[in-house]
Order: C-alpha cells, then sequence, then structure tokens
C-alpha cells in the first residue's frame, strides 16, 4: 500500500484467515430438534453465563476492550498463528531473545 512516502506491506493481512478443512471442523456449538444445546462447549455455557453476569460493568468493559490482555491462552493462540504464517515473525521468534518481556537481545550468527 502506498502511504504518500513509502510502501508499507501488511505481512499480517492474511493471517486471521486460515480456513479449516471441512474434515477437521467440529460443532461448537449448537441445538438439535428438542432445542437441546449440544456441541463441544455445550457444557461451558452454564458456567460462562454465571461468569458473565457475576461480572460489574468495568470489569466487562475492560475485557472487552483489551482481550489478550485478559485470557492469555488467547494471546498464545494469536502469536503461534502469527508464526505458522508469517516468515518475518518467524525468523524473530527464532532469532530474536525475549528477556523479561520488556528487552530484546539479538542472538544472529553469521556463518
Amino acid at each position: 500500500m502506498w502511504s504518500g512516502r513509502k510502501w508499507e506491506i501488511d505481512v499480517n493481512k492474511f493471517s486471521d484467515r486460515r480456513r479449516i478443512a471441512d474434515k477437521d471442523q467440529r460443532t461448537l456449538i449448537d441445538h438439535d430438534r428438542d432445542n437441546n444445546l449440544i456441541g463441544v462447549f455445550a457444557p461451558y455455557i452454564p458456567g460462562l453465563l454465571n461468569w458473565v453476569l457475576e461480572m460489574n460493568g468495568d470489569e466487562a468493559t475492560q475485557i472487552i476492550k483489551d482481550p489478550l490482555n485478559h485470557a492469555p491462552g488467547l494471546l498464545k493462540s494469536k502469536l503461534e498463528n502469527l508464526i505458522d504464517t508469517n516468515s518475518i515473525a518467524a525468523w524473530l521468534n527464532e532469532k530474536v531473545t525475549y528477556i523479561d518481556s520488556q528487552i530484546f537481545l539479538f542472538t544472529i550468527r553469521f556463518m
């Protein structure tokens, strides 16, 4: 994309849109003919509803605004997907050492 002074390439453009093969898809949540919930997440719906009803408005707002900070598993999954689909992210993951989640130490070795 041309931004006026330089070309910008959005390397994440397609990383969040990976198609899952039909044979690997599972029913996460649905209902049967009698309107009973079925699927992988069906047993968790009552607990999820209780959790949502117990939280106050400020907490709900924070979770909606910044879900990655409140769900480490979601952040981990997003980063793994980025590393799998983005060669630059994969290179950084392999060549950069993270210290205290803040400082980066490059460990590039030239042959």
